[in-house]
């Protein structure tokens, strides 16, 4: 069975509890799609703490969940936590949406995401807009060791932009995302944050060692990486053999850096082109 749920009203943060909680007999649900955008839904304005009755919560047959938060909410860290502990019994699920941007779930809300999407060991495709939610360092090492349980996912999008990321970020993204082995599609959306070239280079590092990785959409604009950073990063990228699509988008100034880096990535191409001609031979 498949549920839609849209509202774009005045919908009280004490009314979207509700809504969840009516949902929660229906136990023959696989597709469980909720649109709560443009409404009010504020965490200070929740009377009490929003929790789920475990009891009665009956959702292990889902298999795709999609909840839209973005746009005129701001959920925090409470509705962060109940949405955490709503994908705890959700250990079917294959593909989740979670567009939280724009929600101040600050680090600790991150937390409260992970400890539910790791319970949530068959994932395969995962979206989450977490940006303008005043994330730093130490949410993203929580997310980044949270996606490198997600053993399973072939599809990744990560929406992170205008957060408080600094390079350590970068680091902790090259330790986890080799551990991604079936990883197919990655969409890493980090602008306006921090990271610099140091991090900028670590996370290319990491993506040279998903290697059944044939997509890769890689946003970094506004983030201080230098022209030898810049370099060094797509050099990293060379070195994914299996990499078929390579959208990389940064700001470049210099036009002689920007000609250089294009011929990179054209060598690329040239290299996998020759050595696949090579194998028909």
């Amino acid at each position: 069975m498949k549920f839609i749920y849209k509202s774009q009203s005045n919908l009280s943060s004490q009314e979207a509890h509700s809504l969840f909680m009516g949902l929660q007999d229906c136990e023959n649900l696989l597709d469980l799609t909720i649109y709560l955008e443009q409404n009010k839904i504020f965490a200070d304005n929740a009377k009490q703490e929003l929790n789920l009755d475990t009891n009665q919560f009956k959702f292990k047959n889902l298999q795709s969940l999609k909840i839209y938060f973005r746009y005129k909410n701001q959920i925090g860290q409470k509705w962060a936590k109940f949405l955490g502990q709503m994908l705890t019994f959700c250990s079917n699920l294959k593909t989740l949406t979670l567009d939280l941007h724009n929600n101040l779930i600050l680090d600790q809300g991150i937390s409260y995401l992970v400890e539910g999407f790791q319970c949530c060991s068959n994932l395969t495709t995962l979206e989450l807009f977490l940006s303008d939610n005043e994330i730093q360092d130490r949410g993203v090492q929580t997310l980044a060791i949270g996606l490198g349980s997600c053993i399973h996912l072939q599809s990744l999008n990560l929406q992170l932009n205008n957060n408080c990321i600094s390079k350590e970020g970068g680091y902790d993204f090259c330790r986890e995302l080799p551990k991604l082995i079936q990883l197919k599609m990655l969409t890493l959306s980090i602008y306006n944050n921090k990271i610099q070239a140091e991090g900028a280079i670590q996370i290319a590092n990491g993506i040279k060692h998903c290697q059944n990785l044939i997509s890769l959409n890689l946003i970094l604009d506004i983030n201080y990486i230098d022209s030898q950073g810049a370099i060094q990063m797509v050099q990293n990228l060379s070195q994914n053999q299996n990499l078929k699509i390579l959208h990389l988008q940064m700001d470049f100034i210099n036009l002689n850096l920007n000609n250089y880096l294009i011929d990179i990535t054209q060598s690329m191409i040239k290299l996998r082109l020759d050595q696949h001609k090579g194998l028909k031979k």
